[in-house]
């Protein structure tokens, strides 16, 4: 979680609520590819868990 949001490659704002930001960042395990998606409010993880794919609606702030 803590490489995922130091490392991310995506962060968006949430599509919901403006006050959280998302962190993605892919990984790789064979032969499957996914994000990791951890979610930050007030500077503090509210949850992480993997995905697919980004979210609909979701504002991109930073992308690498």
């Amino acid at each position: 979680i803590e490489d995922a949001i130091r490392r991310s490659e995506i962060i968006t704002v949430d599509a919901i609520d403006d006050l959280r930001r998302i962190y993605y960042r892919t990984y790789q395990r064979s032969p499957q590819r996914w994000w990791l998606k951890v979610v930050v409010e007030d500077d503090e993880v509210v949850t992480a868990y993997r995905v697919n794919r980004i979210k609909r609606g979701e504002k991109v702030l930073w992308q690498r």
